[in-house]
């Protein structure tokens, strides 16, 4: 749909660039012109809108193929773009923090037992 509504504006922008030429060449339509002028203006920004919320529209799709889950702590979502929610907190850590494995007796006995008489 987006590419369908940036031809019509473009095809609105051609019609209007050439009312502003044959109005040019008329004489006391000085209203009419400016009006032509203002149209190509909001033409234009229309277009640009078009072109953005396409752009947007593209990225979002991307992004929910590719977004860790809501419910994944910073760390997980550094890629992830998160622009807010209503009335609600982000989530920064899990807490309490994911278990991990670590050695069962400490490396720094283990060398100091070398040394022991």
């Amino acid at each position: 749909k987006s590419s369908e509504a940036l031809v019509l504006y473009d095809h609105a922008a051609q019609i209007a660039a050439q009312a502003v030429d044959l109005l040019e060449t008329c004489e006391e339509v000085d209203g009419e012109l400016e009006e032509v002028k203002t149209l190509q203006g909001a033409v234009a920004g229309a277009k640009s809108r078009a072109q953005a919320q396409a752009f947007l529209s593209s990225k979002s799709e991307e992004a929910q193929v590719s977004e860790p889950p809501p419910s994944s702590g910073l760390q997980q979502r550094l890629s992830a773009f998160d622009a807010g929610r209503d009335g609600g907190s982000f989530k920064l850590a899990d807490v309490p923090p994911s278990f991990r494995p670590i050695q069962c007796k400490p490396l720094l006995f283990d060398v100091a037992h070398n040394y022991l008489e």
